[in-house]
């Protein structure tokens, strides 16, 4: 029942991951020419926002999308400040592989050592 659980939940954390992974990928497509606007209001390049940040981004974003971030945010916040760098995709995939490496992969291979019960 707990292993089951936990396959359950590891699953809903890496789908969290990939889906505002994607969207955010989206948007960046969709902005192009806009990127350099982008880069004065840093607001979006990383996976846990400042307070400013988040405020910016709950503006522009739905509910269910605001929903899905903000999950992300969490899940992802331990890696937040892993890449240090200029590149906007760099800030987002660095810390999403990492999220789905030990969501996806670390938790599973724990689960896989509980009793089955």
């Amino acid at each position: 029942m707990i292993v089951r659980l936990g396959v359950w939940i590891s699953t809903l954390a890496c789908l969290v991951i990939i889906l505002s992974f994607g969207m955010w990928a989206a948007d960046e497509g969709r902005s192009g020419s806009k990127t350099q606007v982008a880069k004065i209001n840093d607001a979006f390049a990383t996976p846990a926002p400042s307070a400013q940040g988040e405020a910016e981004r709950q503006k522009q974003h739905g509910q269910a999308r605001e929903f899905i971030d903000d999950v992300d945010d969490d899940l992802l916040s331990p890696f937040a400040g892993v890449a240090s760098t200029d590149n906007d995709w760099a800030k987002r995939l660095i810390p999403a592989l990492l999220g789905l490496l030990l969501y996806g992969v670390a938790f599973r291979l724990a689960l896989a050592y509980l009793p089955k019960s």
